[in-house]
């Protein structure tokens, strides 16, 4: 939380308002692992609707970890995660856009803008 506001400080001092890019930042919520699986299949729509130029994806393993536990279904878990990881590599290729993965940590957002 500190290391994100103080990057919105950052900002003012290149000409950046912390209040409009707060405002520009959208938030998806992911309940399960099928989940994030529909929403980065519909994510070049949103992509080109918002006119995103970032993609954050956070804890893309974790919720993997806690629904696919044993050797039995570990094969399933990595496909899955795989097959998510090449349709972000081809989104960021496509619009031109950054895209940011985190394995494990999950961070705390509060803008309000959040798409279900």
């Amino acid at each position: 939380m500190r290391h994100f506001s103080s990057s919105l400080t950052n900002s003012q001092s290149i000409g950046g308002r912390p209040d409009e890019i707060l405002r520009r930042i959208y938030v998806c919520k992911i309940y399960n692992t099928s989940h994030p699986e529909m929403i980065i299949q519909d994510l070049g729509k949103s992509i080109e609707e918002y006119k995103a130029k970032l993609v954050i994806v956070d804890s893309i393993v974790a919720l993997h970890r806690d629904e696919f536990t044993g050797r039995g279904t570990l094969a399933e878990g990595q496909q899955r995660i795989n097959k998510m990881l090449h349709k972000l590599s081809r989104l960021a290729e496509v619009h031109n856009l950054a895209a940011r993965i985190r394995r494990r940590i999950m961070f705390f957002t509060f803008p309000s803008n959040v798409i279900s």
